[in-house]
């Protein structure tokens, strides 16, 4: 069997897309399966990556501009279209006969390329089909940006490939309800359970007032006015709420409005050390793929509080609670119902450490390996 691996990111660099590709090309290697690794850039000494001359400052660049300076401009656009041409360039030097080429990126000229030869595409998709940013607005809520439609080298690529790969339901129905009819196999995330925590560090942190927190990109699209919006109506008087991540320039000014003296903003840090100390982890998001940091909270005994568009393996009323987007009430419900019954947040925190013990990296790996055998 002899693949290619493709994906605009930065391989093992934790945070990013990379990262699983890194666990993926790790077992292959480990089964001495061949393989050709195509990225932005490489952190990983122990795999060999073809990269592009610019690495990964030009998608650093294009995103600091959404970030900081004009929030419509659309960067990915512009990000993949050099990418794709930097991948298409090499592909036509490659002398090799691929039976399998498994993509982490929209790439429509490469695609075309590798169809051309023959070869079966496979596409990792790690967040919702955008067709669900317009089934948003159309049920009230607004993300960040305003939909524009489904930009043509999304469209272009789900139709030239084979089948998909997703880590969750939830990303799988975005897919149906955007007519993808393509095979789709969901293949969950994993998480590093943390070396320095253990399950009686669950109880031993349970201490007045109590930690909630939220780890993410403080926007719209995460739910945090939600959130902030609940915190202000329950008036907890022996709770803290955490905020960490990034504010981005889209929320600023509707934050102001939150007068709340236990609230505290981190900004984007090492959410680890947060982690180890609080208690019940707030992730109220309209649109993921399947959030990381709910796999990480969950590995350090939190409960959690999320809702199905996070495509979270967290079990409703087992490991935490699964509510309705954009519903206050129900957040206030279930951030009370932790406050009033503190041994719950044992119970489910302990179910929650336990449950991520399933979800090794290793495991994600073997996964995604057993799937694309399947294709050759």
């Amino acid at each position: 069997m002899k693949v290619l691996f493709c994906l605009n990111s930065d391989i093992g660099r934790k945070g990013v897309i990379g990262f699983r590709f890194a666990k993926i090309a790790e077992t292959f290697k480990k089964k001495d399966t061949f393989f050709v690794l195509i990225a932005r850039s490489n952190y990983q000494k122990n795999l060999k990556v073809i990269v592009p001359f610019y690495k990964n400052y030009l998608s650093r660049a294009l995103n600091a501009i959404r970030i900081y300076f004009f929030p419509w401009f659309f960067h990915r656009k512009y990000d993949v279209y050099f990418f794709d041409r930097f991948v298409l360039r090499v592909l036509k030097k490659q002398k090799i006969d691929f039976d399998l080429a498994f993509l982490g990126e929209y790439l429509p000229r490469s695609i075309s390329f590798l169809k051309e030869k023959g070869i079966r595409v496979g596409l990792d998709i790690p967040i919702a089909h955008s067709i669900y940013h317009k089934f948003l607005e159309e049920k009230g809520f607004f993300l960040d940006e305003k939909f524009k439609g489904v930009p043509d080298f999304i469209t272009d690529s789900l139709k030239k490939s084979d089948f998909l790969i997703v880590p969750s339901l939830f990303v799988k129905e975005t897919l149906l309800m955007a007519k993808i009819e393509k095979p789709i196999r969901i293949v969950p995330f994993g998480v590093e359970m943390p070396k320095d925590f253990s399950e009686k560090d669950i109880e031993e942190k349970l201490k007045f007032p109590l930690k909630f927190i939220f780890a993410g990109n403080v926007n719209r699209r995460k739910g945090i006015h939600f959130l902030l919006q609940a915190w202000q109506e329950l008036k907890l008087k022996k709770a803290q709420l955490i905020i960490c991540g990034r504010i981005y320039k889209t929320i600023r000014k509707e934050l102001k409005k939150f007068q709340l003296s236990n609230v505290r903003f981190t900004g984007f840090v090492k959410v680890d050390d947060f982690f180890k100390k609080a208690n019940v982890f707030v992730f109220p998001t309209l649109m993921e793929g399947s959030a990381k940091a709910v796999y990480e909270a969950a590995s350090y005994g939190m409960p959690i509080i999320t809702t199905f568009n996070a495509g979270s393996v967290i079990k409703d009323k087992e490991s935490g609670f699964i509510i309705p987007i954009g519903d206050v009430n129900s957040l206030k419900e279930k951030i009370l119902y932790f406050y009033q019954h503190p041994e719950e947040i044992v119970r489910m925190g302990n179910n929650a450490f336990h449950l991520m013990k399933n979800y090794s990296w290793e495991k994600y790996g073997e996964n995604v390996y057993q799937v694309l055998k399947k294709y050759v």
